[in-house]
């Protein structure tokens, strides 16, 4: 979850700056490290129940 909200942070940081095309570069990479995230969360909770 560090991960995510380091990412968060430089997106906003690039926002700022106005650099549009690596905003969206970091929006992607936070949407692939938030599918990651959620399949882990998945698997784990499919081991448990």
């Amino acid at each position: 979850m560090f991960t995510v909200m380091a990412a968060a942070a430089d997106v906003m940081m690039a926002a700022q700056a106005g650099s549009l095309s690596s905003t969206l570069t970091v929006v992607g990479l936070v949407a692939v490290l938030v599918g990651i995230a959620s399949l882990q969360a998945v698997s784990m909770w499919r081991t448990q129940n």
